[in-house]
């Protein structure tokens, strides 16, 4: 493990919990005096959970190593400044990209019904992607004569009380389709006519550090329902490749509603989406940012 310490010159982090893990053989590099940098890549709600002990050795660290720090969006770099103030000496803004997807797998029409407009959440499910007011707003909008249909992927410790909440009603329109393989999503973000995300900060610690998601959505032509808070308006051109919204069940249906009313310019969706993938522009970025030779 020293010698690899010892012979490597830039090292990545993916969070900062695994820096404050090495941190003590990276400080042993440093009274070699062997030159490194170290890159730390921040993202959404763990960004809060530097405090204490974790954010005085942070603090340290950040005094004693030559570190880079790496925000996924505005709101990151913000949140991370205020709690950590030395990571902001050297930091840096560089969205997500999306992996190239090949779209031409997904052609199959299986889930698409013409006559019905159709709603899509890909998630963990967890309180603050805030899908049950989703589902309370479908609800909503089949009450009044609206043929919606709604798609949700995922898993997580709210999947089976929304399966049993579902069971309950006798709905068939809302599709629990748990954790499914890549090709069978794309056919659903394929057949979608609107993808779903009204995520809501919960007390100010759990919060999108960016909405990924959505920018695959909109590779596939798909416009985006976007919760307008933390980073994920960031995400969302309002009005053109997607829309905002509170995250109430009143605003969520209200927004839908609209948008089954004024569908948007899949193309223009599309094209927001290719500003996310792998290119050399993105690659420069991030060879700017390592500036070790």
């Amino acid at each position: 493990m020293l010698r690899v310490v010892r012979n490597t010159d830039v090292f990545i982090f993916m969070s900062w919990k695994y820096f404050l893990f090495f941190s003590p053989i990276l400080l042993f590099k440093k009274i070699l005096n062997k030159r490194s940098e170290f890159v730390i890549i921040f993202h959404g709600s763990e960004i809060y959970e530097i405090s204490g002990y974790k954010r005085s050795i942070l603090k340290f660290n950040y005094r004693a190593l030559s570190v880079i720090s790496i925000a996924n969006s505005n709101y990151s770099a913000e949140v991370l400044s205020s709690i950590l103030p030395d990571a902001n000496v050297n930091l840096n803004v560089i969205r997500p990209i999306v992996p190239f997807i090949d779209h031409n797998k997904a052609e199959s029409n299986k889930y698409k019904t013409s006559s019905s407009f159709r709603v899509i959440t890909v998630a963990r499910l967890v309180e603050r992607k805030n899908v049950l007011n989703v589902i309370m707003a479908i609800i909503r909008l089949r009450s009044k004569g609206v043929r919606v249909i709604y798609d949700i992927v995922g898993d997580g410790v709210l999947f089976k009380s929304y399966s049993a909440l579902l069971k309950t009603l006798g709905i068939r329109y809302i599709l629990m389709h748990g954790n499914i393989d890549d090709n069978a999503k794309n056919i659903l973000l394929k057949n979608a006519d609107l993808f779903a995300l009204p995520s809501v900060d919960l007390n100010k610690t759990q919060v999108e550090g960016y909405g990924i998601s959505m920018i695959e959505a909109n590779s596939f032509g798909v416009p985006v329902l976007a919760g307008n808070s933390g980073g994920m308006s960031e995400a969302v051109i309002d009005g053109h490749t997607g829309l905002l919204c509170n995250g109430t069940v009143k605003d969520i249906e209200n927004k839908i509603q609209k948008l089954i009313d004024n569908p948007m310019c899949r193309l223009t969706c599309r094209k927001h989406a290719e500003k996310h993938f792998p290119t050399i522009t993105s690659y420069n970025l991030l060879k700017k940012t390592l500036t070790y030779e």
